[in-house]
């Protein structure tokens, strides 16, 4: 998981902002908005960052089920 989260953090600050969105959405070629970016911040900026820092990632991620008991990603 920490090595999914160094994807997004490509600026290696520790947080992942919505530039880092921005960049990743752009490299995989996926159609999001900056609403929806922004909105995605949001729901992940648990400690109030202004971005998403490797616990609250992680937190998410467990609670969207994407992260498995054996903390393995399951997608």
């Amino acid at each position: 998981m920490v090595k999914t989260f160094r994807i997004y953090d490509d600026d290696d600050n520790g947080l992942i902002t919505t530039h880092n969105l921005i960049r990743c959405s752009k490299d995989l070629k996926e159609d999001v908005t900056n609403q929806e970016v922004h909105e995605m911040i949001r729901m992940g900026d648990k400690s109030k960052k202004g971005g998403v820092i490797k616990d609250d990632f992680m937190e998410l991620m467990k609670e969207l089920g994407l992260w498995g008991k054996g903390k393995e990603l399951l997608i």
